[in-house]
């Protein structure tokens, strides 16, 4: 008994290791350009929650005294309060600071968040075209979605135990390995579900249990192995990306190096001299209270700064983070967890969570409560209403998304995207380009009958053969898809060859001077297969700070009137920063350069929309072009587009 209760005491360098995961978490958010892999904390922090979960029950087991009651009970106690606090104060931020439409998506969240079922309606919200994650404040509880989705399994497992040591661990390693299977197989295929699903996120909280079982049975037994631990920890903060297949095989370094840190024991080297360092072990302390303060803070900066937040101000929001934090632990969660009566306490927490819950749900059907805004103009009530711009302008329809667009090459001959006439164009590139199908397919069908019109776009894919890296939505290299695109201009040699690419996408270079060589050799690949072929660009398109709707939302609430409609107010200059000197650096006698900004955008002043109704915006968020946008900019340029070689 002694011994089971020395190898479960309190670990000071299981503090060190949260603060090393929620370092890594937060400094991804708000700087992912340090720590690309930065993601990968909240594995770690699965697998400290599946063995603190596993360590404290298993000894109550072996003690005779686990209750299933009490487990809840403790669970409601540590991890309810600070999110309380936090659901609060995002309800009183996102009602000062969003537009009721967003306050009604948000208080969806709030509601979902309270119950623990996030990730399940972020899962459901999930898509090609979902609103940015930048706009939700509570994005981040998904993992706390799961790791209580993971709890209410935890006490059958542990009767398991109860009734038979073996059986127990028979079952959680069936369950470990069955979970990591499906995360491995679907992966590549429904990336969403993987991410979100407790089923597919199960097996790095086993691990976690797993490892508490051995060395309760078996202390000491597992050696020092906290060095190459945190050598794969260090591997997957820094070498990981968020453009790879993750979780999948990939989750395997950060679980693994947790494990392999963990169990080494308190003693063991890195966990020693790094893991107990009283910094970390501060962090640690309020690392849950920390990790639930960030986001909020990070994303209302971004309203307040137009989307602008720069490094000082997202370095001020961590620190906020940390001092929130500080207090929360300080006067939250410690008198919370302990002293006094824990029933009443834990009624008091429930009823309280439950009444957030209830708001939340009606303030969300009640859709943000638009009707007690003040009077505006009908475009404004119409925009202050919308919560989903894509779903509100139909986008994944007018982009022919899981059609022909952001579809496995068996979808797209499935699907007969191959549209081959007495003419023919193919349109290529990523979703930038593949929002131009509405303009040329209504000019087509107009003006250009016997144009045969092929789309041959995937999300993220910008139309470079030999691109220095990156992969695109479907999964695949880049390299790969427009390997594809390159054989099917080999194969059917069409007359006009369309190319357009949103370019700062992530698996574009935005540094015009690197881009013009890419482009330059997608387009001597092309006229080397296809010599006769037209290779025409379209590029640039306007890019807003952020979705063209609250640009006009915040002119309008900072002037009181309409915004013309051509402005310079939220536009980024980098975009024609990017196409001059694009312009200066690319030069290819084989291709042709249509500027969409000629069009869109004379005197430097961009269109933001062809009417006063909503459905007339030139933007559905911050550059894709709507279909209206897209057909307006086809009817100028089409003469140029659909002239033959």
């Amino acid at each position: 008994m002694t011994q089971i209760r020395q190898a479960f005491a309190y670990r000071q360098d299981i503090d060190g290791l949260r603060a090393l995961a929620v370092l890594a978490v937060l400094i991804f958010h708000a700087f992912p350009e340090i720590v690309p892999g930065g993601f990968c904390g909240v594995d770690v922090f699965f697998v400290i929650s599946g063995f603190l979960i596993g360590r404290i029950s298993l000894t109550e087991l072996h003690q005779n005294g686990f209750n299933t009651c009490l487990f809840y009970e403790k669970r409601i106690r540590r991890l309810v309060p600070p999110l309380v606090c936090v659901l609060l104060a995002v309800f009183g931020g996102s009602a000062l600071l969003m537009e009721c439409g967003d306050l009604a998506l948000t208080a969806r969240h709030i509601a979902a968040g309270a119950l623990f079922s996030d990730n399940l309606v972020l899962l459901n919200e999930a898509g090609y075209f979902d609103t940015l994650s930048e706009t939700k404040p509570l994005l981040h509880l998904w993992s706390l979605g799961v790791e209580e989705q993971f709890y209410i399994l935890c006490p059958l497992l542990f009767l398991l135990f109860r009734k038979n040591q073996k059986t127990g661990c028979t079952v959680l390693l069936f369950l470990t390995a069955l979970s990591f299977g499906a995360n491995v197989f679907l992966s590549a295929t429904h990336s969403d579900l993987v991410f979100y699903s407790p089923l597919t996120r199960l097996w790095e909280m086993g691990v976690g249990i797993l490892l508490a079982f051995v060395m309760m049975v078996r202390p000491g037994s597992i050696p020092d192995v906290s060095l190459p631990g945190i050598l794969f920890l260090a591997t997957s903060f820094f070498g990981f990306n968020s453009r790879m297949h993750f979780p999948g095989y990939a989750a395997l370094l950060p679980v693994l190096g947790a494990a392999m840190m963990i169990g080494s024991g308190e003693n063991g080297l890195a966990n020693r001299y790094i893991l107990k360092i009283s910094g970390l072990r501060l962090i640690g302390k309020i690392s849950y209270s920390f990790y639930l303060w960030h986001w909020p803070l990070l994303v209302f900066s971004l309203i307040l700064t137009n989307g602008q937040a720069d490094a000082w101000v997202r370095t001020g929001d961590l620190l906020l983070a940390f001092l929130l934090a500080t207090l929360t632990w300080r006067y939250v969660e410690r008198p919370t967890r302990y002293g006094g009566s824990s029933r009443i306490k834990t009624r008091f927490i429930v009823m309280v969570l439950l009444f957030i819950a209830a708001a939340g749900y009606g303030t969300w059907r009640a859709g943000g409560f638009c009707s007690l805004r003040p009077q505006a103009p009908s475009l404004i009530t119409s925009l202050r209403a919308m919560e989903n711009p894509y779903k509100f302008y139909g986008y994944p329809a007018n982009l022919r998304v899981g059609v022909c667009h952001f579809v496995t090459e068996k979808e797209w001959w499935a699907h007969k995207c191959l549209d081959l006439r007495q003419h023919n164009i193919f349109l290529i590139g990523d979703s930038y380009a593949a929002a131009l199908y509405p303009g040329l397919s209504h000019q087509r069908d107009l003006y250009y009958p016997n144009y045969g019109l092929t789309q041959l776009t995937d999300g993220n894919a910008p139309p470079f053969t030999k691109p220095s890296s990156g992969r695109s939505d479907i999964g695949l290299p880049l390299a790969s898809v427009n390997a594809t695109h390159l054989n099917m201009i080999k194969r059917y040699q069409p007359d006009i060859v369309v190319l357009s690419w949103y370019v700062f996408g992530s698996n574009a270079d935005s540094d015009p001077v690197e881009t013009a060589p890419l482009m330059s050799g997608t387009i001597d690949d092309i006229f080397a297969v296809s010599p006769h072929s037209r290779i025409v660009i379209v590029g640039t398109f306007p890019r807003w700070q952020s979705f063209l709707k609250d640009q006009i939302l915040r002119y309008y609430d900072t002037y009181h009137i309409l915004p013309p409609p051509r402005m310079t107010y939220g536009l980024d200059e980098l975009n024609v920063m990017f196409e001059k000197r694009f312009l200066a650096t690319f030069h290819n006698s084989h291709a042709e350069y249509i500027s969409s900004q000629a069009i869109l955008c004379p005197d430097g002043q961009c269109l933001t929309r062809l009417s006063d109704r909503a459905t007339d915006l030139t933007a559905v968020d911050f550059g894709h072009l709507s279909a209206p946008a897209s057909r307006y900019l086809l009817s100028h340029i089409a003469p140029r587009v659909f002239t033959l070689p």
